[in-house]
């Protein structure tokens, strides 16, 4: 009896350690990371006014001024009396962001163009592009609901005048997006709003 107990110990040791050695996947980031900004159809330009409810309770609001075209994604942001906080550029690569009033928040620009991404660019593009193995977007007319594989990451509700609310429930965070101008061009031309 005990040479049994000794030989499935073992027997349990060696196929946990075995285990143990398995390569275990990338743990999900709190964000979709941004993507590509060429080859997106058309251009447009819009102005949001947007309420960004941060995990600690303290609510803030921005009007962000939004360029898209197929070689660029533009963000300005501006607080609600028109002085403009920052500028973020987004061609290649990682987005860059310069702020413009004192020391900058503890906000990454991947963030931004992430949720930006996520609420404004069309759906079966921007799920086309996604990693398969590991990310997935499911979406309707109404919704969209991010997932690395299957952590829900983030999740948009639209409104019926335009606007969405986004919860990214990795970071804790809700942004409500209310729609002030968008014009829209179907060429690539940039846009004479920024």
């Amino acid at each position: 009896m005990r040479r049994r107990s000794i030989g499935a110990s073992l027997l349990a040791a060696l196929w946990l350690t075995g285990c143990a050695g398995l390569p275990r996947p990338a743990p999900c980031p709190p964000i979709l990371p941004p993507q590509p900004v060429a080859g997106w159809s058309g251009a447009q330009s819009q102005a949001e006014v947007i309420t960004l409810l941060g995990p600690d309770g303290h609510r803030r609001q921005l009007l962000v001024v939004g360029e898209r075209s197929p070689q660029l994604l533009r963000l300005r942001g501006f607080n609600l009396i028109g002085l403009e906080l920052f500028r973020l550029d987004h061609h290649e690569g990682s987005p860059e962001i310069v702020w413009l009033t004192g020391e900058a928040p503890a906000l990454d620009a991947r963030v931004l163009v992430s949720d930006y991404q996520l609420v404004h660019w069309p759906a079966d593009s921007l799920a086309g592009r996604l990693d398969k193995g590991r990310w997935r977007l499911d979406h309707d007319t109404r919704s969209r609901r991010l997932y690395c594989r299957d952590t829900l990451i983030a999740e948009v509700q639209f409104a019926a005048d335009g606007g969405a609310r986004s919860v990214n429930h990795h970071l804790g965070s809700t942004l409500v997006i209310r729609p002030w101008l968008v014009y829209t061009s179907s060429s690539a031309e940039p846009l004479p709003f920024l």
